[in-house]
């Protein structure tokens, strides 16, 4: 237990961020399988873009257990989940041009199924958190005797 709680005390901002971002990343997949298995959407459903967020989060777990590759980690989700929202767009682009085949407007943006809006609304919070994260430090610096001196 006190292998785990050291390892949770090391972790510095970037390691938490990938983590919201990989349980957003499961969350997004059941909302996606939820939303377009229905009957009249199933036409529009990649299954590309059901099992590659489930990939990421392999691969990122994987990834954050060892200190030589935890800095890999937030790139790996945000490879594998721009590859998933490819897919994504991918199936669902023709539903977009039949609802906007008459023109960009407010009642075409109505239209839009509160499925769509709430994968679409994942997808792109997902590639943020996993950029930002990017930027994070994976581990907390350790402080440096005189810097333990200063703060006491």
């Amino acid at each position: 237990m006190s292998k785990v709680k050291a390892f949770f005390q090391t972790r510095g901002p970037g390691f938490y961020l990938t983590a919201v971002a990989s349980v957003l990343s499961l969350i997004e997949a059941i909302v996606y399988v939820a939303f377009y298995t229905q009957p009249s959407r199933i036409m529009y459903m990649s299954w590309a873009a059901f099992w590659l967020p489930f990939v990421a989060v392999a691969v990122c777990a994987a990834l954050s257990v060892f200190r030589w590759t935890q800095e890999l980690a937030p790139f790996a989700l945000f490879g594998v989940e721009f590859g998933a929202f490819l897919a994504y767009i991918g199936g669902c682009y023709l539903s977009l041009s039949t609802t906007f085949f008459g023109g960009i407007s407010l009642d075409a943006f109505l239209a839009l199924d509160a499925g769509f809006l709430s994968c679409t609304l994942l997808f792109v919070l997902i590639l943020v958190l996993s950029v930002v994260a990017v930027f994070q430090l994976q581990t907390r610096k350790e402080r440096t005797p005189r810097e333990k001196a200063k703060k006491a």
